[in-house]
């Protein structure tokens, strides 16, 4: 698997039991279904692990100065 199914593993709310509907579904009302998949997460560690995917890329939480970035970390390939 790369990283990019992980991404998207982690990305879908499906983990929390809930279903998004299509475009649509969408449009005739339905928003969201909760309850309707087994719950595979808890809320809790879902929404931390979207504050982790969605922060700034290559800031760092544990800096004391938020300026400081990593401009090398996008440049090398892992």
């Amino acid at each position: 698997m790369g990283p990019s199914v992980i991404e998207k593993l982690l990305a879908n709310k499906a983990l929390i039991g809930i279903c998004v509907p299509s475009y649509r579904a969408r449009g005739k009302g339905i928003s969201e279904i909760a309850g309707y998949y087994p719950r595979v997460i808890s809320d809790d560690l879902f929404y931390a692990v979207q504050e982790i995917r969605l922060a700034p890329f290559g800031i760092s939480n544990s800096s004391k100065n938020p300026m400081l970035i990593n401009l090398l970390r996008t440049v090398m390939k892992w």
